[in-house]
């Protein structure tokens, strides 16, 4: 890989560019109810070691794992099985833990080093060259002879620095987006209970089907509040499918904040004028009825006229918001309304007869509207939170395919 390569840089083996390259043990030592945890691949997870499914084992199997890996702080760790990659550079021990059929890049505590292998070890350009040497056949791996002897590019020391400290710094914005977008949901999720079982501004409550409400509200079933309840096309859609067309929404493009077009179906005009029942008004509410039954999303007018396939179709008449039916279908009592008439079986089928006896607590059209707005705010934010944490994660894409090569050089 040494073509086009920059003035100034080199080509390194890893074993050469890293103090030590090695990996942790492949034995499986027996598991304890408490002790020290053993990380796998698929503890591995966006740049982060995830520790909430390891097992422990013994303070000697530890011991003794650690002979040939002893993981220390500014390390890189590796998946090299199963889930291939997902490097991690090791900032924390306060947790100990042992490592099995993962590699262990061993840097000397230089985080730039480590963050240079980080990267490169995260790239496009890494991937593709790994991705003809995958052996296996029902789970792939890589050995630790080919990591050893796998070339990077090597920088100078200050360009080295400087490209950590760029991506670094890009990371950093992700990582914040983030967390602004999950305390987002954490505080939708804390207005949608509080909003959606005691409204605004009530001081008289009573107890009914579904909990307590305010004394204005009425509780009642979905059939009572839609003109009509219906199903998607559910016999042999795919008869109907063709390359491009009219859109056939399915399960996959039904999400809570809303509908998307990912790996959407397509069918002809005419058969979407023959599938009228099927076909979407604006305000209509797609419900999933499999996988994860209840999740629902309004027809927004990008979506008018497109048909569905297999998910319920609710139609609310004047007395009651579209947004506001999906919020309480999507809030933690609606899920549990839904459980109640699936037996508590997540998985089972949801029915449009289900739909119909599905239990809602209904205020005014004003308040409803009230209440629409304050969760629309907050869903607003988070999707222009999320817009940004993509953008942030292309830049990041194009500075690393630009930064990794050379093809872009740091000002000294």
């Amino acid at each position: 890989m040494s073509e086009g390569l920059p003035d100034g840089w080199a080509i390194k083996r890893l074993d050469e560019f890293c103090e030590r390259v090695t990996d942790g043990t492949h034995d499986s030592p027996k598991r304890k109810p408490v002790g020290i945890r053993l990380i796998t691949s698929k503890n591995l997870k966006d740049g982060k070691i995830d520790l909430s499914n390891t097992y422990f084992i013994s303070l000697q199997d530890f011991i003794e794992i650690e002979k040939r890996s002893k993981v220390d702080i500014g390390d890189v760790i590796f998946g090299m099985i199963g889930t291939i990659g997902n490097p991690v550079i090791v900032r924390d021990l306060s947790t100990p833990f042992a490592i099995k059929n993962v590699a262990l890049f061993k840097l000397g505590g230089d985080f730039n080093r480590a963050s240079w292998i980080f990267y490169y070890l995260s790239s496009c350009e890494f991937k593709s060259r790994i991705d003809k040497s995958l052996t296996g056949n029902a789970q792939k791996f890589i050995g630790l002879g080919f990591l050893r002897e796998f070339t990077i590019p090597e920088p100078p020391q200050n360009e080295i620095k400087k490209i950590a400290k760029i991506l670094t710094s890009v990371d950093e914005v992700i990582e914040a987006t983030e967390s602004q977008i999950n305390k987002l949901k954490d505080l939708k999720k804390g207005m949608m209970s509080e909003l959606l079982t005691k409204g605004i501004g009530h001081t008289e409550f009573k107890d009914s089907a579904v909990g307590r409400i305010p004394m204005e509200w009425e509780i009642k079933v979905c059939s009572e509040v839609c003109k009509e309840i219906v199903v998607g096309i559910v016999i042999k859609p795919s008869q109907y499918y063709q390359e491009t067309g009219i859109p056939a929404l399915r399960s996959a493009n039904v999400r809570e904040v809303g509908l998307n077009l990912n790996d959407v179906k397509y069918i002809s005009s005419e058969a979407n004028n023959k599938l009228v029942k099927s076909r979407l008004n604006f305000g209509d509410i797609l419900t999933v009825r499999t996988g994860y039954p209840g999740t629902s999303a309004v027809v927004t007018q990008n979506y008018v006229d497109c048909n569905c396939i297999d998910l319920v179709i609710s139609r609310p008449l004047s007395i009651v918001n579209s947004y506001f039916y999906c919020y309480w279908i999507n809030s933690d009592f609606g899920k549990k309304e839904i459980l109640k008439l699936q037996g508590g079986l997540a998985q089972q089928h949801f029915n449009v007869g289900d739909m119909k006896k599905l239990a809602i607590a209904l205020p005014s059209i004003s308040e409803q509207k009230k209440i629409v707005s304050t969760l629309t705010s907050i869903d607003t934010n988070i999707e222009q939170k999320q817009t940004k944490l993509i953008q942030t994660k292309n830049l990041k894409k194009s500075l690393m395919a630009d930064l990794l090569t050379g093809r872009v050089r740091v000002k000294p």
